[in-house]
């Protein structure tokens, strides 16, 4: 009896210490600062993957397919060096899930997996490269797979 007594102490310590993290965690202002920064720093991505395709539309001359292709690949190859270079990281805490979530984050989430193994340029490496792409692949088809048939919806 006496131990529950304890567990019931302990429970209520528990619940305070979660309650004061989770008031901390969700000030209207913190909040607020890091909502802004997401849009700033999502934008700012939208932005520089504007400019471009700008850059390979209207200057190279390159069908408006290409120069979206380009544009991603470029996005990515940028966001894939900053990872490397450890840039990428520092400016995801600023930036939060403003850069998490375009095209960029998966790029940073690519090269972080391959950089965890990191040893060597052997299979283990290019496995570890596309660890996070395999899944989001395999999702993908999943979706692609039940949404396609049509015979669910009917």
């Amino acid at each position: 009896m006496l131990d529950i007594l304890r567990y019931g102490d302990n429970m209520q310590k528990e619940r305070k210490y979660y309650q004061e993290l989770v008031k901390t965690k969700y000030d209207f202002r913190i909040m607020l600062k890091n909502f802004l920064l997401a849009f700033l720093f999502g934008g700012l991505v939208c932005i520089i993957g504007q400019l471009f395709f700008d850059l390979y539309y209207h200057i190279l001359h390159q069908t408006e397919v290409n120069a979206g292709i380009y544009m991603t690949l470029t996005m990515i190859l940028i966001a894939g060096a900053l990872s490397a270079l450890g840039i990428y990281d520092n400016l995801g805490q600023i930036g939060k899930c403003g850069l998490a979530i375009p095209i960029t984050g998966f790029a940073n989430a690519a090269v972080c997996s391959a950089m965890e193994y990191h040893k060597g340029f052997d299979f283990g490496y290019w496995c570890q490269l596309f660890k996070i792409g395999w899944k989001c692949d395999c999702f993908g088809y999943q979706l692609c797979t039940y949404c396609g048939n049509d015979s669910l919806f009917y």
